[in-house]
């Protein structure tokens, strides 16, 4: 019995021992998950102040983009105006050539800034469809963040 019992209690301090350095294994794990825990949440933190200032920026292009087509809507308008004036007053009066060529002076500057204002908007366009596929892949990124944050809480626990 007695040899029975010390084989056992060899057993058990072996047993123990193999406890003991699982034991120490895991808690060293968990304190490196504890670590890329708090990484990744630094990460995920950031990016979502990253895509809060992106959806601040889309919204400011968006408004100004709106505010540019209503400004080439009302320039349009304007030039469509200005060249029926232009065409009436040559018909009606040879001797208000002057005024004629100040409307046609308008209508050019007209015309650049309706172009320009193209320029502006073709430009803003580009840089909101930049701005949105930057966003999908910040929100894309915080998705795998947030799953992989997710897993390894899952595996410390």
């Amino acid at each position: 019995n007695v040899t029975e019992l010390k084989k056992e209690a060899d057993s058990d301090k072996k047993h123990i021992a193999r406890l003991e350095k699982d034991q120490t294994k895991l808690k060293e794990e968990a304190e490196s998950n504890k670590k890329i825990i708090s990484t990744l949440e630094t990460d995920v933190t950031e990016l979502n102040k990253e895509a809060d200032s992106d959806k601040k920026h889309i919204a400011r292009l968006e408004k100004d983009q709106t505010k540019l087509k209503e400004e080439a809507e009302s320039n349009k308008k304007i030039i469509s105006t200005l060249e029926t004036n232009v065409t009436e007053l040559k018909k009606e009066a040879d001797s208000d050539k002057k005024h004629i060529a100040r409307l046609e002076k308008d209508e050019t500057k007209l015309k650049e800034i309706a172009e320009s204002n193209k320029k502006i908007i073709s430009r803003l366009e580009i840089d909101l469809t930049e701005l949105k596929e930057e966003a999908d892949s910040d929100k894309k990124h915080i998705a795998r963040l947030e799953k992989d944050q997710t897993k390894l809480k899952e595996e410390a626990e």
